[in-house]
């Protein structure tokens, strides 16, 4: 009975000095000494009351103020967990000294630039102060000081695991058209009876891409710090085998970039001559930055070659967080669209099988970042015409003549009328009444075996945000090197050969695939296994040739 009252009176005193307003000294003495609060002395205090200071100390915890609200519940919910599966004992701290997960933690954060992320999450000039506090030359431990550095570490222990594994920004205040939403997995269990090394090789990515990108920005921020590289005049202009007296500027810059190689002797070549090695060497570095590469160098090539190295950084940095937020596919195909590479790439268990050109959206209708599954294909599909289109384009000559919509092939239905299944008459609309046909009506563009501009296929991914892959009625955009043309929607080349990798489970080839694109009514086809996809937003990439790709930010 005395026990459980003497822990009773300690859970009391304990919840005020984690509140640090009042304390007490190993004689029950309530004390209020300056500075904090003092609950006595680690050597003279068993192990069981230590972990009931611990329980109540964590369950106050405010160590998360650095990290973003949408995580910093989970978070605190996360660390609780881990002092519960540790039995509530001390993890990263000892009686006489910090303990070697305690300097594993701390020599990781502090490195964890490699990875993407940024220390000041998680070091804080107070977390060291903090240990000098506790840590006294010569000095008794005072538990409370002990408890509060071990929380810390903690709190930062969970914090940096998280956003290792989950990404340090969150993708969904990201804006309308970021729709990915990665499942939160709880990171505690996995770490219950782990060593900090053991624990946060579990939780760093595995994913060949992020282990590409990450190794290249080592490499990068090595090349930082050693002074990064030399700008170009922005008038310079060199045609191949002339002389100039900023050749060797180029050639140095190449050679950082890494795409300048000739025989690794880039310090003895003395040539001031834009000779062959230097232009297949800026043809690759414009390939890189998806450049025409013709190997000149002109002023769209100097604009990337001087954007600075801090900037690249950057760019690397945010890409290797957007690659955290991807989901693994399931499926055995799965589909790539990278928005800003204007590509579709087909995967068939991770192997890249074939890749194609794609139009996607406009800045002012921008292609939503999801993921979902492709589950059928509809030949000659019947199509809803964007309502900015169809009034700008269509509703000027319908005024003049309603007999335009039928020569276009076009249906119009109520609002209301969700189904699409009873058309209305054309030719009792009063035109000269409408000004939008957004506020009544919206129109329908029905298949035709003789029509050419409408879209032939279409790939259904059932989704809130209306997105879909769909052929183009004017192949001729595809030989732009921009094309954000699209209302959302994604265009993409070839897609008669698309269809046929998706029904290669059944006798389709090329010929069977155009037959029902000709046809005048729609015809769905289920996929016997759908096909994940993923689109995506990276404007920094490492391809299978293991090289650094760079792309516009074509959205902001």
């Amino acid at each position: 009975m005395k026990s459980v009252n003497r822990f009773l009176c300690l859970a009391i005193f304990i919840a005020a000095g984690c509140a640090q307003q009042t304390a007490i000294d190993k004689t029950n003495r309530t004390i209020r000494p300056e500075g904090d609060a003092f609950l006595g002395y680690a050597k003279d205090l068993p192990l069981e009351v230590i972990q009931q200071y611990l329980l109540s100390c964590v369950d106050t915890i405010k160590q998360l103020d650095q990290i973003s609200p949408s995580s910093r519940k989970k978070l605190q919910q996360e660390v609780k967990d881990l002092y519960r599966y540790n039995d509530y004992s001390l993890i990263w701290t000892t009686l006489t000294a910090p303990n070697s997960d305690a300097k594993d933690l701390l020599n990781e954060i502090a490195e964890c630039r490699e990875h993407g992320l940024n220390s000041d999450h998680y070091l804080s000039d107070s977390l060291f102060a903090q240990f000098d506090n506790t840590y006294l030359y010569h000095q008794e431990i005072d538990i409370l000081k002990l408890i509060q550095l071990d929380i810390k570490l903690s709190s930062a222990y969970m914090a940096y695991a998280h956003d290792l594994h989950h990404g340090q920004i969150d993708s969904l205040p990201l804006g309308e058209n970021w729709q990915l939403s990665k499942r939160y997995i709880e990171l505690a269990p996995y770490m219950k009876g782990k060593t900090f090394k053991e624990a946060i090789k579990i939780v760093t990515p595995k994913s060949d891409e992020c282990k590409a990108i990450q190794k290249k920005l080592q490499s990068y921020l090595a090349l930082r710090n050693e002074g990064g590289w030399n700008t170009l005049p922005d008038t310079l202009y060199i045609n191949p085998e002339e002389t100039h007296e900023a050749i060797y500027i180029l050639r140095d810059r190449l050679f950082y970039s890494g795409d300048y190689s000739s025989k690794g002797l880039r310090a003895t070549s003395k040539s001031l001559i834009y000779d062959e090695d230097l232009q297949k060497s800026m043809s690759n570095f414009q390939r890189r930055h998806d450049l025409k590469d013709n190997g000149i160098l002109n002023k769209e090539t100097i604009d990337e070659l001087n954007v600075p190295i801090e900037d690249r950084i950057d760019q690397i940095r945010i890409n290797l967080e957007r690659l955290k937020w991807i989901f693994e596919p399931e499926s055995e195909k799965s589909i790539v669209v990278n928005i800003p590479d204007f590509k579709l790439t087909l995967y068939k268990k991770s192997k890249e099988i074939k890749s194609f050109k794609t139009i996607v959206g406009k800045r002012m209708s921008k292609t939503p970042i999801l993921s979902d599954q492709i589950e059928y294909i509809t030949f000659s599909p019947s199509w809803f015409v964007p309502d900015i289109s169809f009034n700008r384009q269509v509703l000027p000559k319908a005024k003049k003549d309603p007999n335009y919509l039928e020569q276009l092939g076009f249906k119009l239905y109520a609002r209301k009328d969700v189904k699409g299944e009873n058309p209305i008459d054309i030719n009792s609309v009063q035109w000269n009444n409408v000004d939008m046909i957004n506020t009544k009506f919206r129109a329908l563009d029905v298949p035709s075996s003789s029509d050419v501009k409408s879209g032939k296929i279409k790939f259904a991914l059932p989704n809130k945000e209306g997105l879909y892959i769909c052929d183009v009625a004017n192949p001729a955009l595809f030989d732009f090197s921009f094309r954000p043309f699209n209302f959302s929607s994604i265009s993409v080349e070839n897609p008669e050969l698309l269809a046929k990798y998706m029904l290669d489970d059944r006798e389709w080839d090329i010929n069977t695939i155009g037959e029902p694109m000709k046809a005048s009514k729609p015809e769905s086809v289920s996929l016997t296994k759908k096909v994940a996809v993923n689109v995506v937003y990276l404007t920094a990439w490492v391809d299978t040739n293991d090289e650094l790709q760079f792309r516009d930010d074509i959205y902001g």
